[in-house]
């Protein structure tokens, strides 16, 4: 995926401005995801990835919020950090990407388009 391609679901999906613009403060973080290992909580995981498609770009994306949902897991700082491993292993396994916004973390799968 193009770099202003990320931008802008980055900006869509987080609503920095309405001018579809990344404001100057915010620097969006390509997260590596070679090292991941693979989670045993995988195995639990159903993802509808058509659920996840985003009305304007139009691309499935997924956050940690999602995994924790999904996974039926309380929202707190060591469920939330498993949650962030399972988005990399799923980003290397669909070829997806994952980007940092300051603390948030987004799965970008370009695999599942509309």
């Amino acid at each position: 995926m193009r770099m202003e391609e990320i931008e802008k679901i980055v900006v869509t999906y987080f609503g920095f401005t309405p001018a579809q613009r990344l404001p100057k403060d915010i620097k969006i973080e390509i997260v590596d995801v070679e090292d991941v290992l693979e989670a045993e909580e995988l195995n639990k995981l159903q993802i509808k990835w058509d659920n996840h498609i985003g009305g304007e770009t139009k691309v499935a994306r997924l956050t940690p919020l999602d995994i924790l949902h999904y996974l039926n897991l309380e929202n707190n700082t060591s469920n939330y950090k498993k949650a962030v491993d399972i988005l990399k292993y799923l980003a290397k396994k669909n070829k997806g990407v994952v980007v940092k916004v300051g603390e948030r973390y987004l799965l970008i799968n370009p695999r599942y388009r509309r």
